[in-house]
């Protein structure tokens, strides 16, 4: 595939199921105490809907999907989209390099 010099540089990284469950509301209220509609917005983020998008789908105002993810980011100890759907998949995959 690679040339041998060149082989080195490239690393594999591989995931895999750990069997532990679906990614789902009561996964994510049970693991992070969270509400039932934050996890909801985590899932609905997971999925890679924008606030706005989010606060259509859920027939609630944009500033309460806002509010929401502070609280959410709180509880799960992130600042970050990327790092709530890193810490909400952690325990479901498994990623080695």
């Amino acid at each position: 595939l690679f040339p041998p010099d060149e082989a080195r540089r490239y690393r594999a990284v591989v995931a895999r199921d750990r069997g532990t469950g679906r990614m789902d509301r009561a996964f994510v209220t049970s693991r992070f105490r969270l509400s039932r509609r934050e996890a909801d917005i985590c899932l609905l983020v997971c999925k890679g809907l924008t606030d706005r998008e989010i606060s259509r789908v859920l027939g609630v105002a944009f500033s309460t999907v806002r509010t929401h993810l502070k609280r959410i980011f709180l509880k799960v100890d992130v600042s970050t989209r990327s790092e709530l759907i890193s810490r909400l998949f952690e325990d479901l995959v498994e990623v080695s390099f």
